[in-house]
């Protein structure tokens, strides 16, 4: 098996992709070339609405569904904003590896549309490609999350994260997904009318080990005004000595 391989940034999080990886089961999607032996657990992720200067994470799980080995020979990035990291390099039939997406919102604004790309030894897909979206700054129906992140030192325990609905007439909250297990999110008021706000309490987990663990979660708002649904990404910073 290969070792984590970044495109960016330094070995760190490697912990949290094989976690993921444990975690859950996927339905593997079926849009590649035919006869194509690599699987990805989904087609490309949208971040949802996030704020400006901060890290968020989505992990895809790749699997080799043929009767040979595929290699993963590197990973190519559209700009300095986002890295890609990929547990192990070498699958053999019937192996899955995690890659995790890093996206830092420091220099974007507004509505985002990425890929990265991963070249492998398939000769179906030689080039896996992954589209990612994401829009940074901009908050629809003032749907914008008090706070935008959340920041936990030794001692912290939970906190609460609020969202605001100034003009609609109801807004109902559900997560999503969140990027690591290392913290719980349970979702305290889930509905929120005109003038209300809904509430999400975010726990890190008790044992943790010492470091610095950067993770986000997604949140799903279903809007009485039927323009679909708003997607909220809160990026997650815990600390422990």
């Amino acid at each position: 098996m290969g070792s984590c391989l970044l495109s960016k940034g330094k070995r760190s999080h490697c912990w949290a992709v094989a976690a993921l990886a444990l975690a859950f089961t996927f339905s593997w999607t079926t849009s590649f070339a035919a006869g194509s032996a690599l699987r990805a657990s989904d087609n490309g992720f949208d971040f949802g609405h996030a704020g400006i200067d901060f890290k968020l994470f989505h992990t895809v799980v790749l699997r080799n569904e043929g009767a040979k080995d595929i290699t993963l020979r590197s990973a190519n990035v559209p700009c300095e904003c986002t890295s890609v990291q990929i547990m192990d390099t070498l699958l053999k039939p019937g192996e899955s590896t995690s890659v995790r997406i890093s996206l830092d919102t420091y220099s974007l604004f507004g509505p985002n549309t990425k890929q990265f790309s991963i070249q492998t030894s398939d000769p179906n897909i030689p080039k896996f490609e992954y589209p990612y979206t994401c829009t940074v700054g901009q908050w629809p129906q003032g749907l914008k999350p008090d706070p935008i992140n959340l920041f936990f030192l030794p001692g912290h325990k939970t906190k609460k994260v609020s969202i605001p609905n100034p003009a609609l007439d109801k807004v109902t909250v559900t997560l999503v997904d969140q990027a690591d297990p290392v913290y719980t999110v349970a979702i305290a008021r889930p509905e929120a009318r005109k003038g209300e706000r809904a509430e999400v309490e975010v726990t890190p987990k008790e044992g943790l080990r010492p470091g610095t663990y950067f993770s986000s979660f997604r949140l799903r708002l279903d809007r009485s005004d039927g323009a679909g649904p708003v997607l909220l990404n809160i990026p997650v910073k815990i600390v422990r000595y």
